[in-house]
């Protein structure tokens, strides 16, 4: 809680060009090596930067925080302090100031999509329905991919997965081979997805996502693991050349993506 802001800008330092007192944002809420000038007292601050924020994919950053999540406060607080790079504009007579607030969590399944290189009429699987599953569906449906499919146990989860326009399947009491079975008859061609997201995080449904590829077909890990491990055959990848990627967080340009969209896209936001 608290990562996902929607604010009014108040006041603005003297420095700040691009954004007004009025103005509608959300903030881009990554805390990486990139901020140490904002923190003086920080035991880091003369540290080089890690290897990642060297190569500006700060995203990825060795010591990545979030405000509200121990970097800084975040949009619990009535009012808080971030810097103009950090802020995307947007527009409120479009974007409800509510709706907004959920732009942090699409932006997590936008880059992910950007990661796993969808392209315009891919079938997916998404393992996992809940809200970066849901999320992910979202991001999809913005990249103009095709039959999208969610696996899911809870049966809320998969009737809302529904009410937004996927397939649904439940892998309740099946095996591990009897979805990958069942999965992939539910693909366009029946041999398998384009791309596969795994959301849930557990060795099951990231075994489930990689063996319902189609060959050459596209993995991307969306979820945060605990310090579990997976079994795994190397070849079952290599024969099909398969490709096995993961995803973290979120750079500015996905937010300013998703403002876009949102702002171009149907305006229902019930």
């Amino acid at each position: 809680m608290g990562h996902e802001i929607s604010a009014k800008v108040i006041e603005v330092g003297p420095a700040v060009k691009e954004v007004k007192p009025g103005d509608y944002v959300v903030v881009e809420v990554t805390g990486t090596c990139m901020d140490k000038d904002r923190f003086p007292n920080s035991p880091r601050r003369n540290e080089p930067k890690c290897d990642a924020c060297l190569i500006g994919q700060y995203n990825a950053c060795k010591f990545l925080a979030l405000t509200g999540l121990g970097f800084q406060h975040g949009g619990l607080a009535e009012y808080m302090v971030t810097p103009e790079r950090k802020l995307i504009k947007y527009d409120e007579t479009i974007i409800p100031p509510d709706v907004a607030a959920i732009i942090q969590p699409i932006a997590v399944s936008w880059h992910a999509t950007q990661v796993g290189h969808v392209e315009p009429g891919h079938s997916v699987l998404i393992t996992g329905g809940g809200p970066i599953g849901l999320t992910t569906m979202f991001a999809l449906k913005g990249h103009r991919a095709g039959k999208i499919v969610v696996s899911e146990p809870a049966a809320n989860r998969r009737k809302l997965a529904a009410s937004f326009g996927a397939e649904v399947f439940d892998p309740t009491g099946k095996s591990l081979e009897e979805c990958i079975v069942e999965l992939k008859k539910m693909s366009p061609k029946g041999v398998g997805f384009d791309r596969a997201f795994d959301c849930s995080g557990l060795p099951v449904t990231l075994r489930t996502g990689v063996g319902s590829l189609s060959v050459r077909g596209v993995f991307t890990n969306v979820a945060i693991w605990a310090k579990n491990h997976v079994e795994a055959k190397p070849m079952d990848i290599t024969l099909s050349e398969k490709y096995v990627t993961g995803s973290i967080c979120f750079v500015k340009s996905d937010f300013e993506q998703c403002v876009r969209a949102f702002e171009k896209g149907p305006k229902t936001f019930d």
